[in-house]
């Protein structure tokens, strides 16, 4: 999608995610003890080429919308929608999870959808404000090694962001690195007795020394 957009000169990529997407990203990301990133859904906007940020957009105007909507306005313009046959699939977890969110709307109450999506939006502008302080603070931090103290300067939620950009940058995976992989990375300076390195995926290595603590590859 990104190098057809690229190729025929089009500012943004449209996808149809409605809010009922958006509960189902949610309840997954609440099922595997997701951090905060991922709790908050997935973004309205962002850059469809991450390399690129005067690239093509990738647009999900109808996150706010339920799907129950949709299909009624495809039925009323006579559009006969495509339905998907993965959708009814068990073998996948995001079928699960919609058969699950049904579930929960008749014990709890209606509007579990709307109410998750609603979290969703609310944690996404509390995580955007934490990735624009930490990339503020690993640009300020510089080469590495970095100063503990600098570090400790920082709140954790920063540090984790700078910790995974750094293991990102040198060639851990981002699908690899775990939250535990971070949090043994910030024990090197809240709960340090000399322990280290910390291998983490793609054979990259947290260690720190005396006041200093760096990332390197193999």
């Amino acid at each position: 999608m990104a190098r057809y957009a690229a190729d025929i000169g089009a500012s943004a990529v449209l996808v149809g995610h409605t809010q009922d997407d958006q509960a189902e990203s949610v309840l997954l990301g609440l099922a595997r003890g997701s951090g905060a990133n991922a709790l908050a859904g997935m973004p309205a906007a962002r850059n469809l080429m991450p390399d690129d940020p005067a690239g093509p957009q990738l647009l999900r105007p109808l996150l706010s919308v339920p799907k129950s909507i949709t299909v009624q306005c495809c039925d009323d313009l006579g559009i006969t929608a495509w339905q998907d046959p993965h959708n009814a699939d068990q073998r996948f977890a995001r079928v699960r999870a919609r058969e699950a969110i049904v579930t929960l709307d008749a014990q709890l109450g209606p509007g579990i959808s709307a109410a998750l999506a609603r979290s969703a939006s609310l944690l996404r502008t509390d995580t955007e404000a934490l990735d624009g302080w930490a990339e503020t603070a690993y640009a300020e931090l510089g080469e590495q090694p970095w100063d503990v103290t600098d570090l400790l300067a920082l709140p954790a939620a920063v540090r984790i962001r700078c910790w995974q950009r750094a293991a990102h940058a040198i060639g851990s995976a981002p699908g690899a690195l775990t939250s535990t992989h971070l949090g043994e990375i910030d024990r090197l300076l809240v709960d340090w007795h000399g322990q280290g390195p910390i291998n983490l995926p793609g054979g990259v290595q947290a260690q720190r020394k005396h006041s200093a603590v760096w990332l390197e590859a193999p």
